[in-house]
Protein backbone atom coordinates (compact mmCIF):
# COMPACT_ATOMS: atom_id res chain seq x y z
CA UNK A 1 0.00 0.00 0.00
CA UNK A 2 1.53 3.13 -1.20
CA UNK A 3 2.25 5.98 1.83
CA UNK A 4 -0.42 8.51 2.28
CA UNK A 5 0.00 12.10 4.19
CA UNK A 6 -1.39 12.62 7.34
CA UNK A 7 -3.72 15.74 6.86
CA UNK A 8 -2.64 16.44 11.21
CA UNK A 9 0.92 17.32 9.59
CA UNK A 10 -0.42 19.81 7.11
CA UNK A 11 1.82 22.19 8.97
CA UNK A 12 4.62 20.56 6.75
CA UNK A 13 3.42 21.37 3.39
CA UNK A 14 4.30 25.37 4.18
CA UNK A 15 8.02 24.33 5.41
CA UNK A 16 10.92 26.45 4.88
CA UNK A 17 12.92 23.87 2.69
CA UNK A 18 9.90 23.55 0.23
CA UNK A 19 9.36 27.01 0.09
CA UNK A 20 13.29 27.09 -1.19
CA UNK A 21 13.21 24.19 -3.73
CA UNK A 22 9.55 24.93 -5.05
CA UNK A 23 8.54 28.45 -4.87
CA UNK A 24 4.61 28.64 -5.70
CA UNK A 25 4.15 31.43 -7.58
CA UNK A 26 7.80 30.65 -9.85
CA UNK A 27 7.41 27.17 -10.33
CA UNK A 28 3.94 27.57 -11.65
CA UNK A 29 5.10 29.78 -13.79
CA UNK A 30 8.39 28.38 -14.77
CA UNK A 31 6.03 25.17 -15.38
CA UNK A 32 3.42 27.08 -18.09
CA UNK A 33 0.71 28.03 -16.46
CA UNK A 34 -0.72 31.38 -17.88
CA UNK A 35 -4.12 34.19 -17.94
CA UNK A 36 -6.91 31.88 -18.89
CA UNK A 37 -6.10 28.20 -18.11
CA UNK A 38 -8.19 26.31 -16.48
CA UNK A 39 -6.09 24.50 -13.92
CA UNK A 40 -6.44 21.51 -11.83
CA UNK A 41 -4.21 20.99 -8.92
CA UNK A 42 -4.84 17.16 -8.01
CA UNK A 43 -3.89 16.54 -4.55
CA UNK A 44 -4.47 20.35 -3.62
CA UNK A 45 -3.50 20.20 0.25
CA UNK A 46 -3.91 23.65 1.65
CA UNK A 47 -3.63 25.09 -0.95
CA UNK A 48 0.05 25.84 -1.79
CA UNK A 49 -0.19 25.63 -5.28
CA UNK A 50 -3.83 26.00 -5.38
CA UNK A 51 -3.64 29.99 -4.30
CA UNK A 52 -0.97 31.49 -6.09
CA UNK A 53 -2.68 29.96 -9.27
CA UNK A 54 -5.56 32.13 -8.48
CA UNK A 55 -3.60 35.15 -9.56
CA UNK A 56 -1.87 33.63 -12.05
CA UNK A 57 -5.00 32.46 -14.17
CA UNK A 58 -7.03 35.52 -13.69
CA UNK A 59 -10.81 36.39 -13.83
CA UNK A 60 -10.69 34.45 -17.31
CA UNK A 61 -9.62 31.31 -15.99
CA UNK A 62 -10.64 28.78 -13.26
CA UNK A 63 -8.97 26.85 -10.73
CA UNK A 64 -9.54 23.44 -9.39
CA UNK A 65 -8.74 22.19 -6.42
CA UNK A 66 -8.85 18.57 -5.29
CA UNK A 67 -8.04 16.32 -2.13
CA UNK A 68 -9.20 13.91 -0.86
CA UNK A 69 -9.28 14.79 2.65
CA UNK A 70 -12.12 17.35 3.77
CA UNK A 71 -9.71 18.32 6.56
CA UNK A 72 -7.31 19.62 3.89
CA UNK A 73 -10.26 21.76 2.08
CA UNK A 74 -11.16 23.04 5.15
CA UNK A 75 -7.69 24.34 6.09
CA UNK A 76 -7.31 25.55 2.65
CA UNK A 77 -11.00 27.57 2.65
CA UNK A 78 -9.93 29.03 5.37
CA UNK A 79 -6.41 30.45 4.25
CA UNK A 80 -8.87 31.73 1.23
CA UNK A 81 -11.29 33.58 4.04
CA UNK A 82 -14.87 34.19 3.82
CA UNK A 83 -15.06 35.63 0.07
CA UNK A 84 -13.03 32.75 -1.93
CA UNK A 85 -12.94 34.37 -5.90
CA UNK A 86 -15.55 33.03 -8.17
CA UNK A 87 -13.16 31.21 -10.15
CA UNK A 88 -12.12 28.72 -7.60
CA UNK A 89 -13.57 25.46 -6.83
CA UNK A 90 -12.81 22.72 -4.26
CA UNK A 91 -13.52 19.44 -4.88
CA UNK A 92 -13.48 16.39 -2.25
CA UNK A 93 -12.91 13.40 -4.37
CA UNK A 94 -12.61 9.89 -4.19
CA UNK A 95 -8.94 8.43 -4.97
CA UNK A 96 -9.83 7.20 -8.24
CA UNK A 97 -12.78 9.67 -9.40
CA UNK A 98 -11.09 13.57 -9.49
CA UNK A 99 -15.41 14.63 -9.99
CA UNK A 100 -14.48 16.51 -13.35
CA UNK A 101 -16.07 16.30 -16.95
CA UNK A 102 -13.69 15.04 -19.77
CA UNK A 103 -11.60 17.64 -21.27
CA UNK A 104 -12.18 20.43 -19.38
CA UNK A 105 -8.61 21.31 -18.05
CA UNK A 106 -5.87 23.38 -20.00
CA UNK A 107 -3.40 22.47 -16.97
CA UNK A 108 -3.45 19.62 -14.75
CA UNK A 109 -0.60 19.87 -11.53
CA UNK A 110 0.44 17.63 -9.23
CA UNK A 111 2.64 17.94 -6.49
CA UNK A 112 4.29 15.09 -4.38
CA UNK A 113 1.01 12.75 -4.97
CA UNK A 114 1.85 9.83 -7.49
CA UNK A 115 3.81 8.12 -4.86
CA UNK A 116 0.51 8.49 -2.84
CA UNK A 117 -1.65 6.28 -4.84
CA UNK A 118 -1.62 2.41 -5.37
CA UNK A 119 -2.56 2.26 -9.21
CA UNK A 120 0.09 5.23 -10.66
CA UNK A 121 -1.28 3.78 -14.26
CA UNK A 122 -4.99 4.46 -13.66
CA UNK A 123 -4.13 7.57 -12.03
CA UNK A 124 -2.15 9.18 -15.08
CA UNK A 125 -4.57 7.78 -17.27
CA UNK A 126 -7.76 10.32 -15.56
CA UNK A 127 -5.54 12.94 -15.98
CA UNK A 128 -5.48 12.27 -19.37
CA UNK A 129 -8.72 12.53 -19.33
CA UNK A 130 -9.19 15.69 -18.29
CA UNK A 131 -7.09 17.58 -20.30
CA UNK A 132 -7.76 19.10 -23.00
CA UNK A 133 -5.79 17.87 -26.15
CA UNK A 134 -2.84 19.29 -26.23
CA UNK A 135 -3.33 20.21 -22.47
CA UNK A 136 -0.26 20.40 -20.16
CA UNK A 137 0.40 18.18 -17.29
CA UNK A 138 2.76 18.50 -14.07
CA UNK A 139 3.99 16.74 -11.61
CA UNK A 140 6.66 17.24 -8.83
CA UNK A 141 7.43 14.08 -6.83
CA UNK A 142 9.96 13.15 -3.97
CA UNK A 143 13.51 12.40 -5.21
CA UNK A 144 14.06 8.52 -4.25
CA UNK A 145 16.78 8.57 -1.51
CA UNK A 146 16.88 8.80 2.27
CA UNK A 147 15.75 12.24 3.48
CA UNK A 148 15.31 14.10 6.99
CA UNK A 149 11.65 14.74 5.59
CA UNK A 150 8.90 13.22 3.40
CA UNK A 151 8.49 9.67 2.68
CA UNK A 152 9.92 6.64 3.36
CA UNK A 153 12.66 6.14 0.51
CA UNK A 154 10.76 3.12 -0.58
CA UNK A 155 7.54 4.47 -0.76
CA UNK A 156 9.11 7.58 -3.77
CA UNK A 157 9.00 6.86 -7.53
CA UNK A 158 12.00 6.77 -9.36
CA UNK A 159 12.15 9.63 -12.00
CA UNK A 160 13.01 6.99 -14.97
CA UNK A 161 9.51 5.28 -14.03
CA UNK A 162 7.35 8.07 -13.82
CA UNK A 163 8.64 9.26 -16.86
CA UNK A 164 8.60 5.86 -18.57
CA UNK A 165 4.62 6.02 -17.16
CA UNK A 166 3.19 9.33 -18.51
CA UNK A 167 4.88 8.68 -21.93
CA UNK A 168 3.15 5.25 -22.11
CA UNK A 169 -0.16 6.48 -20.90
CA UNK A 170 -0.35 9.09 -23.93
CA UNK A 171 1.83 12.18 -22.95
CA UNK A 172 4.84 13.70 -24.62
CA UNK A 173 7.60 14.63 -22.14
CA UNK A 174 8.74 18.42 -22.59
CA UNK A 175 10.76 19.03 -19.70
CA UNK A 176 12.42 17.36 -16.74
CA UNK A 177 13.88 19.45 -14.03
CA UNK A 178 15.50 18.72 -10.94
CA UNK A 179 14.10 21.16 -7.73
CA UNK A 180 16.57 21.10 -5.05
CA UNK A 181 18.02 17.99 -3.56
CA UNK A 182 14.87 16.76 -2.54
CA UNK A 183 12.52 16.80 -5.76
CA UNK A 184 11.97 16.72 -9.68
CA UNK A 185 9.06 17.44 -11.87
CA UNK A 186 7.89 16.30 -15.23
CA UNK A 187 6.12 18.41 -17.52
CA UNK A 188 4.05 16.61 -20.72
CA UNK A 189 1.64 17.51 -22.75
CA UNK A 190 -1.70 15.58 -24.06
CA UNK A 191 0.01 13.85 -27.37
CA UNK A 192 -2.41 14.38 -30.19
Amino acid sequence: MAHKFNPEEAWKLDRLERRKAIPPVDTLIRMGLRENDIFVDIGCGTGYFTIPAIDIVGQGGKVYGLDTSQRMLDKLKSRIGSMPPPTLHLIKTGEYDFGLKRHCASFAFMSNVLHEVDEPERFVDMVRDILLPGGRFVLIDWVKRKSDFGPPEDHRLEQAFVEQLVADRGFDIVETLTLGEDFYSIAAVVRH
